[in-house]
């Protein structure tokens, strides 16, 4: 049995299989036919060879050759090698391989071809070449304290963070935007700010392949909202800042289904109480077309926000001015102009945190934060599923005897959720990144901390286009000095 070989690579190269006909084949034939192909729907685009077979029917045993040609693939092309005899076979079967380090999907049409140039119906197949998952980590840092609060994927498959670093840049801390490849090698690395503290704590890549940062900025007042948007090299474009007399701190933004951008954080400057959760919507340039302050007479704080599939609104904050404890969660929804639909507060006795919300495949949300009011030790992870008008369905502790804090949640594509937080209770360290998978229902499939011997905290986790699971956050056990930004990715299956 012979193997064919073609290689797909930076281009796609294909290698055309010439099989060299058996003795004797004479007259008028039936052209050849293909009987079956067999070869896998995925291969990992990671250099490793895939067999694919193909078995034919000849009657006269005169087969000359058989062409791979590209359908459907990105850049390639094409070159033949020497035959060798199948020796007059009327049926068989032959073998091909197949290896790329470029994802990509491929359709390819197959055709046999005999001594007297008939050819087979053609066959086509189509395979898809997909990143393989592999776990690896990088720590991002300098002499002084560089604190990662924010990631996402990018389109080429690389990864986007976002923090705030007291190590480069012009002040005391700075913006600090990292672009990665795919294996978490930095690209580039971008700083923004002034001479005084300006901290980023959350960035989106936007519809142009450029991203939005955002974060609070001292720059100009006491502190200001501040929102930038970048080129695709991390080259700024425009900035704007929104702010009062008094501190008004940015948490939250994501780019709206109009190409604008919606802003969360609170505001000391405006509203009702000692602190309000402000919503801002911008245009595409920044510009404010409208806001809202949401709170009560004491402090009220905004953390997530994102649109909802009705063009409207979910916000999810801590509240000291209702719900039954000192501090709850606090969830808003509003329309697409920011007007209060409902909100629901969810807490007990004690102090409980909001501080992560998404919306659910089901038109629901999952919001998670911490609760000091429930669980087994002194704050555990708390993690909520509500239905549609944002009515509790169930809800989750997680922790130990001591402090766990949840930061960042998304439902993952088996309809389950992924959790990333802190944990004083387990892991090597005084405290450890702590990435929790649980399935539909909020109950635990599996959990990992991530951590040494010194203080290390995870803030943010994404799933990956390859199935794993991206998480960013600080880590004083490893990196240069102080706390470095930490980015981890994690396989399951590994």
């Amino acid at each position: 049995m012979f193997k064919a070989k073609f290689l797909l690579t930076g281009f796609l190269m294909v290698f055309i299989l010439l099989l060299t006909p058996g003795i004797g084949s004479g007259g008028a034939s039936s052209p050849p036919e293909i009987t079956y192909v067999d070869f896998p729907k995925e291969i990992n685009a990671d250099g490793t060879c895939v067999q694919g077979t193909v078995g034919f029917s000849d009657s006269n045993g005169d087969l000359l050759k058989a062409v791979f040609a590209v359908v459907a693939a990105d850049d390639f092309r094409l070159f033949e090698v020497d035959p060798s005899p199948l020796q007059g076979q009327e049926e068989g079967e032959f073998s091909f391989e197949i290896s790329t380090t470029t994802t990509q999907k491929v359709t390819l049409q197959l055709t046999l071809l005999d001594q007297e140039g008939n050819a087979s119906p053609s066959v086509f197949f189509t395979f898809e070449a997909i990143q393989a998952c592999q776990s690896w980590s990088r720590t991002f840092g300098g002499s002084e304290n560089d604190l990662a609060y924010s990631v996402q994927q990018t389109s080429d498959g690389g990864y986007i963070l976002l923090g705030a670093t007291e190590s480069y840049g012009a002040g005391s801390a700075n913006f600090r935007l990292i672009k990665t490849d795919v294996q978490g090698n930095e690209e580039w690395e971008r700083t923004f700010g002034g001479s005084e503290d300006d901290w980023g704590y959350s960035v989106q890549q936007t519809s142009d392949g450029g991203y939005i940062l955002f974060g609070g900025s001292y720059g100009t007042r006491d502190g200001d909202f501040w929102l930038i948007k970048t080129d695709s090299q991390g080259n700024k474009q425009w900035e704007r800042t929104f702010g009062g007399s008094d501190i008004d701190w940015g948490w939250s933004v994501q780019q709206t289904s109009d190409g604008g951008y919606i802003l969360l954080g609170y505001t000391e400057s405006y509203g009702t109480g000692k602190e309000d959760l402000w919503l801002i919507k911008t245009d595409s340039q920044g510009n404010k077309q409208w806001e809202r302050t949401f709170g009560g007479s004491s402090r009220d704080k905004g953390w997530s926000v994102q649109q909802t599939t009705d063009g409207g609104y979910i916000l999810l904050g801590t509240t000291w001015s209702y719900g039954a404890g000192s501090a709850d969660f606090w969830l808003i929804k509003t329309d697409s102009q920011g007007n209060k639909q409902w909100a629901k507060t969810f807490g007990g006795s004690e102090d409980d945190w909001g501080i992560s919300v998404r919306q659910t495949e089901d038109g629901g949300y999952i919001l998670l934060g911490d609760t000091k009011s429930y669980g087994v030790g002194s704050a555990d992870f708390w993690l909520i599923k509500t239905d549609a008008q944002g009515n509790k369905q169930w809800e989750r502790t997680f922790g130990g005897s001591g402090d766990d804090q949840g930061y960042s949640v998304q439902q993952a594509s088996d309809g389950g959720y992924i959790l990333l937080g802190t944990t004083w209770s387990y892991g090597a360290g005084s405290a450890d990144s702590w990435l929790i998978k649980t399935d539909a229902y909020g109950n635990k499939e599996w959990d990992r901390t991530f951590g040494g011997s010194d203080i290390d905290w995870g803030w943010s986790v994404q799933q990956t286009s390859d199935g794993g699971y991206i998480l960013l956050g600080c880590t004083a056990s490893y990196g240069a000095r102080g706390l470095d930004f930490w980015l981890i990715k994690y396989c399951p299956e590994e």
